[in-house]
């Protein structure tokens, strides 16, 4: 284990923990160079990342200008507004954990170096017609859980976290639980998902366990071969949703391109379908009926 691995240790919510893991590929990218050929890392090339961290920490650079310069790095290579902010701090939060502290001062004369602005990915619009269109794109997995993002209003990472016993298809709406331990906040909180998402979950969960042992079983050959680790039991894996982001991402990622919706933005390179736009759907359809505040409560804003 490495400084990088003892700090992403940190954040077990999956998705946080993607985000976290990016940043510092980054600087690693900024500082020595790009490190990986594709889009995801392999085993090795995660290894390297790890390495160069330690040796950058250990070789006693200059953090602040160091920062400074990844900061303006971010800026002249036309990296979002947004992500460029959020690497800003994530890099900040990993020099705090190494007891390395940066003055208030100094952080303001960084951020002076981020690029200007805030999103930038011009959104293709989310409604009703679109959502039916890419849930017909969609298997049996993908239409239960993104029916459920989509009438819930949770995070992705959050529903990928729910357990068997964590959603009550009894009740009408479907009532849900969300552990404090997989929460942005760390507030545990409940919702609710309406009719279709139900229907969607009761046919998932009839194939739910054909489905993991079909999984365990094709990860075989990669588990012999050294290049993944074993999955978990199935009867012991409790989720509701037994697989991770990367899965989930490939389903989006299929329907958009299979219902002709992978519009990619210009000026961002980012697709102008993306999950995190059934939040704002979410919002949006429920605040015609329901209070902002109550709206929000839902969707586990602070």
């Amino acid at each position: 284990m490495g400084a990088m691995s003892d700090f992403l240790a940190l954040y077990p919510n999956d998705n946080t923990w993607r985000n976290y893991r990016s940043a510092l590929m980054a600087f690693v990218d900024w500082k020595y160079g790009p490190q990986r050929k594709g889009r995801e890392a392999s085993k090795d090339e995660l290894a390297a990342y790890e390495r160069l961290i330690d040796e950058y920490l250990a070789s006693d650079p200059d953090h602040l200008q160091d920062f400074i310069r990844f900061a303006a790095a971010l800026s002249h290579a036309n990296t979002p507004p947004h992500t460029a902010r959020t690497r800003f701090v994530i890099w900040k939060e990993f020099l705090a954990e190494q007891g390395i502290e940066i003055k208030t001062r100094d952080i303001k004369r960084i951020r002076t170096k981020l690029p200007k602005g805030s999103t930038r990915t011009v959104e293709r619009d989310l409604d009703h017609d679109t959502l039916r269109v890419l849930i017909q794109h969609m298997d049996v997995k993908g239409k239960a859980l993104f029916l459920t993002l989509a009438s819930s209003g949770m995070r992705v990472g959050e529903a990928l976290t729910l357990t068997l016993s964590d959603i009550d298809l009894t009740q009408d709406p479907i009532f849900i639980q969300i552990r404090g331990e997989n929460t942005k906040t760390g507030d545990q909180r409940f919702t609710f998902a309406g009719r279709e998402a139900k229907e969607a979950l009761v046919e998932w969960l009839k194939v739910r366990e054909a489905y993991m042992i079909q999984a365990t079983n094709k990860n075989a050959g990669f588990i012999a071969h050294g290049f993944s680790g074993p999955r978990p039991d199935p009867r012991r894996d409790s989720r509701v949703f037994p697989f991770g982001m990367k899965t989930a991402q490939d389903i989006w990622r299929t329907a958009i391109k299979n219902a002709s919706f992978r519009e990619r933005d210009p000026s961002t390179g980012r697709f102008t379908l993306h999950i995190h736009q059934l939040r704002k759907f979410f919002r949006s359809q429920l605040a015609l009926a329901v209070p902002v505040a109550i709206v929000g409560m839902l969707m586990g804003h602070s």
